[in-house]
């Protein structure tokens, strides 16, 4: 996954490049929203009928190796591999 594979929602607006080497975006309005689990319900409902929750631990780690990655790559200016 390289920086043509972004895509971002801002104020109800998804956009992503025109091509893989298009700097430009397209912007597509975005009608509605996906409903949002309750992660934290749906974790201790899975703790009380021991189940895998719909975060696992692995992806817990991921989005924070992520958030962290992100973090380092603004405060240094540069791209980071993730």
């Amino acid at each position: 996954a390289g920086l043509e594979d972004r895509i971002r929602v801002i104020r109800g607006l998804a956009e992503a490049p025109v091509e893989e080497t298009a700097l430009a975006p397209v912007l597509h309005e975005v009608a509605e929203r996906p409903q949002t689990p309750m992660l934290f319900e749906d974790f201790l409902d899975a703790v009380h009928r021991k189940r895998e929750p719909l975060l696992t631990q692995t992806d817990i780690f991921r989005v924070t190796e992520i958030v962290i990655r992100s973090r380092e790559s603004a405060d240094s200016g540069r791209l980071l591999a993730i």
